[in-house]
């Protein structure tokens, strides 16, 4: 039960610290794209001092003894204290426990703001005014999702992500509020009714633009379940208005789910493949959350106790491989059961469970002593539906991650305290000031352990931030000096030293110069800060090979060992690693060689097979060692499958390279362009009636114009190079002895590019990691620029055609 008004002081000094600390969180959640901005500089900041000025006040409140100061109560804080100690463990037995430190200390930071705002309601009475302020941070946030989406809005193709960062995120932020908003229109008959039925349909409108399809559907059911309760307590009083008014918003809600292209692909008329192409989508989607939620399975295999630790799944994905090659760049499971066991354990996720029962057993409680029609008693209704709707969410997504959503479920359990604080039968004792004392003492230990913590990547990120400024300015010397310092502040985090590596690496490519031991030295810190990153190794293990060349042969034969087709060229960076020994073992190589031939046919066209001392006199035999691999492959097909089609091209794309050209052709196995090469020299007129016919039914083909430029004179044709330069093609036959000759030569030789892995940076919730992750090539290897644009020599699908001749081969061969 409350304190007697009477007894209650005025409201504290310290008080607007709660309210700075409130508002810092709107603020940070309404800046565009706040999600990727939680890690990056000045956004850490900006959250950041949010959680302090709330920490000082609770640091300060229990020092004001003439303010009774409360726990939470109703047996909460029993859940609060088991699920403190169950991530304490975790994180000391995480994989990477400094990293999982990151996100307990903004565990701990939630915590507090729930201990503060019980007292602050405990003491003001304004569980209402914070209820308004909800609805109205939720009415401001819907305005400029809206704002700055509308100029790029695309109605045919919903996905609004702003300003969370994620349609999903904002998504789900809106099945979060918009009950409460519904709630509070209900429950006021001022102007505060119309304010509330606004922001409803405010919240409605926002929701449809993110095509969120569990926030949709989640709302959807609410929206029926809450409106068949309306009608069964208009049994007892029937309102027109409200009955009204309940049929407008569900069928605002209904319009908005049922609608929406994301979900009612016919409704798109405009786009007549629009069905399939929801229908590819939405199987392809159901793969993908099938693939991530077996990966759940197997990390709970592999640490069921403790699992990997908070914020330690992108870090070692890697690890469980029926991820590898699907999503690899995604740091949830889609799914927040599932992200629970597997970062916490069955500890942290039986901790997790316990804390959440005991809050719906306060909900439940609580719920009979309400008066009825009060405004408490539809705040209970909202804030249930609220987490009704928003548990549909969580078992398709997690989100607990984003500020904007962590704070409003905290602030709807504050708001449910305070109810509780005022009907609830059970009264709450406040802590003596000798309790005071001592805890504020432990609170105190706790603060400094927490800036021990939490501090020093706030500190790097800073320093980094100051780096990157020094490296626009062109001041390169600054730049490294600062970025190896905030290294050095936080060995456990990769971003930094990956800069350095990808920033020298591109200074020594594009010089060119040789690579230097700097750069495999950056590489080699970003790998030993996550090591279980197979991109990270793989990365290291492919500079290395070029200035330390001791140290590869480990690490790619373990790629090669666990990880044969994630990266493509680990069998050739491994057959350079024994090369270099005095006594190499010959037949290994060749196999080594051959594989990599297999999984990209192109290999074979380096230049290299010419120029390298140490692979020239290996080529005949891989040459031989790969067709010979392709046979065997081709015969075990049968004729007719659309595998054995590629297989046949690319071993006689490799015959006619080599011009080991022998035997029959089958020219339905093999594309026009590649038929028309076969006959080049033999059948020139062939080759050309060929490429002509093909013209007839694609006119747009570019391989096959710009081939026709070699067998027909007249014909001219033009490479736009970039969108400055083109060359134009004519007669090349009459300057070049053979079309083989032609292809080599035309062009210059250019380096092999590296790979962009995409969204990196989501993978680590890392915005310093944008732009920075890539596949690195090796340093000496080329290739003919002709040989792409004439579509030669297409890599094979590891995941289908190949992938079990090269594992057979391996496992047969490798193993010595």
């Amino acid at each position: 039960m409350s304190l007697d008004s009477s007894t209650v002081s005025k409201p504290w000094s310290t008080l607007w610290l709660i309210y700075v600390g409130l508002f810092t969180f709107a603020l940070f959640a309404w800046l565009p794209d706040s999600y990727t901005k939680m890690l990056d500089w000045p956004g850490l900041l900006v959250w950041q001092s949010g959680f302090l000025a709330i920490a000082v006040w609770f640091l300060l409140s229990w020092r004001q003894y003439h303010q009774p100061w409360h726990r939470l109560g109703y047996g909460l804080d029993v859940g609060i204290v088991g699920l403190g100690l169950a991530l304490i463990i975790v994180t000391a037995r995480a994989i990477s426990p400094e990293a999982s430190g990151w996100y307990l200390v903004m565990v701990l930071g939630h915590v507090v703001l729930l201990y503060s705002g019980r007292n602050w309601l405990e003491q003001t009475h304004q569980w209402g005014i914070l209820w308004g302020l909800l609805v109205g941070a939720g009415s401001i946030s819907a305005c400029v999702s809206l704002a700055l989406w509308l100029p790029q809005a695309d109605w045919l193709n919903l996905r609004n992500s702003l300003p969370l960062g994620q349609s999903s995120f904002v998504g789900g932020y809106l099945v979060l509020l918009l009950p409460m908003a519904i709630a509070y229109g209900i429950a006021h008959r001022d102007w505060r009714r119309i304010f509330g039925g606004g922001t409803a349909l405010l919240l409605i409108l926002d929701l449809y633009t993110t095509a969120f399809r569990p926030a949709l559907v989640a709302i959807a059911l609410v929206g029926i379940l809450s409106y068949l309760m309306m009608l069964l307590g208009l049994r007892k009083r029937f309102s027109l208005t409200r009955l009204l008014g309940s049929t407008v918003l569900l069928g605002a809600v209904l319009l908005s789910a049922g609608f929406n292209p994301k979900i009612f692909t016919p409704a798109n008329f405009v786009m007549a493949s629009a069905l399939s192409t929801s229908q590819t989508s939405i199987l392809s989607q159901i793969q993908a959350r099938f693939l991530l939620w077996t990966t759940s399975l197997d990390i709970l295999q592999a640490h069921p106790i403790t699992g990997l630790g908070m914020g330690n799944l992108g870090r070692h994905l890697d690890q469980f491989h029926p991820l590898v090659g699907a999503i690899p760049e995604t740091p949830q499971l889609l799914s927040t059961p599932l992200q629970i066991l597997s970062e916490l354990g069955l500890l942290g996720a039986i901790a997790s469970f316990i804390a959440l029962f005991l809050v719906l057993r306060l909900w439940l409680s609580v719920l009979p002593y309400v008066e009825e029609n009060s405004q408490a008693e539809i705040l209970l209704y909202g804030i249930g539906a609220s987490w009704l709707g928003y548990s549909i969410v969580c078992l398709t997504d997690y989100q607990l991650e984003n500020l904007a959503i962590s704070t409003t479920l905290i602030l709807t359990v504050v708001l449910l305290l305070g109810i509780a604080h005022e009907y609830s039968p059970e009264s709450v004792i406040p802590k003596t000031p000798k309790q005071r004392r001592a805890i504020q003492l432990i609170s105190l230990f706790v603060f400094v352990v927490t800036l021990y913590v939490g501090l020093p990547r706030t500190v790097a990120t800073a320093i980094a931030h100051q780096g990157q400024i020094l490296k626009q300015q062109g001041e390169m010397a600054g730049y490294e000096q600062q970025l190896k310092r905030a290294h050095q502040i936080v060995l456990w985090q990769q971003s930094y030293p990956l800069d350095l590596a990808m920033n020298s690496w591109r200074q020594e490519r594009e010089a060119p110069k040789p690579l230097s031991s700097d750069t495999a030295q950056y590489f080699r810190w970003a790998m030993e800060a996550v090591p279980d990153d197979l991109l990270l190794r793989y990365n290291y293990g492919a500079i290395a090979a070029a200035v330390e060349p001791d140290q590869t042969e480990a690490i790619f034969t373990e790629l090669v060992t666990e990880n044969p087709l994630e990266f493509p060229y680990s069998y050739y960076f491994l057959a350079k690693s024994k090369l270099q020994q005095v006594d190499f073992p010959r037949e290994q190589v060749i196999h080594l060689l051959a594989l990599q031939i297999l999984q990209q046919p192109d290999f074979f066209t380096a230049p290299e097979w010419i120029n390298d001392p140490t692979l020239n006199p290996l080529r005949i035999a891989v040459y031989q060692q790969a067709i010979a691999y392709y046979q065997d492959q081709i015969e075990q097909l049968s004729p007719a499958d659309a595998r054995s089609y590629a297989l046949y091209e690319q071993m006689m794309l490799l015959k006619w390279w080599q011009r080991d050209f022998l035997g029959q052709v089958i020219p339905d196995k093999l594309r026009p362009s590649v038929q028309a090469l076969m006959f080049a020299e033999s059948q020139p007129q062939l080759s050309l009636k060929i490429i002509e016919e093909a013209l007839i039914q694609t006119p747009d083909d570019l391989p096959l114009q710009l081939l026709k430029t070699w067998f027909d004179p007249s014909f001219q044709f033009t490479i736009n190079k970039t969108s400055d330069e083109q060359i134009v093609v004519q007669n090349p036959s009459a300057n070049y002895d053979t079309l083989q000759a032609w292809i080599q030569n035309f062009l210059p030789k250019e380096k092999v590019a590296a790979i962009a892995v995409a969204s990196r940076d989501y993978r680590y919730r890392e915005p310093d990691l944008a732009g920075l992750s890539y596949i690195m090539p090796p340093d000496d290897l080329q290739y003919l620029p002709m040989l792409k644009h004439l579509d030669l020599f297409r890599a094979n699908d590891t995941s289908s055609t190949i992938a079990p001749l090269i594992l057979k081969i391996q496992a047969q061969n490798l193993s010595q």
